[in-house]
């Protein structure tokens, strides 16, 4: 999954108990709902179509939290952004374990199942690590004037977000709303990279499949 740790930290006007319960109890039953979600379109639509669904998924529920960036106190807006991003990675979690249990042989695969999921976790634990770092930097760059036009957009759109920013971060709140509208734009951009090697995979997948007809005609 994309990182959400900075979000959790310092949503604006949000208690540890509100997002608590949305996270932990409404998340994980969206969640296993993508999970079911996603068996199903592996079972109907096959396993290379559903991995690019799901794919695509992600980094499109990223985009829902630049949404809730810009509400002020809104569980609607919280309930829907966690709740579909939790679907889509249930949905997107379900089919890459489905493609990876597809890579490994009969006599290694506890072996080769825990290679793969373990080098797969890596990049996303990597940022996951400097994910505040990244919010943080961003949003001093946009009270140095060099993001000012997406600084004054926040300032338009959710004056009163990130009220305590001067006190947890020393910048600005509409400088720190600014560095979580790109963080999540950040991770956005990063997801279709996932979603061409989805392609890119589904293609080869296809044309592996097609050889043998082509070969016999």
């Amino acid at each position: 999954m994309w990182p959400r740790r900075p979000f959790r930290a310092r949503a604006p006007g949000y208690t540890l108990v509100e997002i608590a319960e949305v996270r932990k109890i409404f998340g994980v039953v969206m969640t296993m709902f993508g999970v079911f979600a996603g068996g199903v379109a592996v079972a109907r639509y096959g396993l290379m179509r559903a991995m690019v669904i799901g794919a695509l998924a992600g980094p499109l529920s990223n985009l829902l939290f630049i949404w809730l960036a810009l509400q002020e106190h809104n569980l609607f807006a919280l309930f829907a952004a966690i709740g579909l991003d939790n679907v889509a990675g249930g949905f997107a979690g379900t089919c890459l374990i489905a493609y990876m249990s597809s890579l490994t042989s009969a006599g290694f695969t506890a072996t080769q199942y825990a290679l793969f999921s373990s080098l797969y976790a890596i990049p996303g634990r990597l940022i996951a690590s400097q994910s505040g770092r990244i919010v943080e930097a961003t949003a001093r760059l946009a009270d140095s004037g060099v993001l000012a036009g997406v600084k004054e957009f926040v300032e338009s759109e959710a004056p009163q977000n990130f009220a305590t920013a001067l006190q947890r971060s020393g910048v600005t709140p509409a400088a720190l709303g600014t560095g979580y509208l790109l963080f999540f734009a950040y991770s956005a951009i990063i997801g279709v990279f996932a979603v061409l090697l989805a392609l890119a995979v589904e293609r080869r997948q296809r044309t592996r499949v097609a050889e043998p007809v082509t070969s016999n005609a």
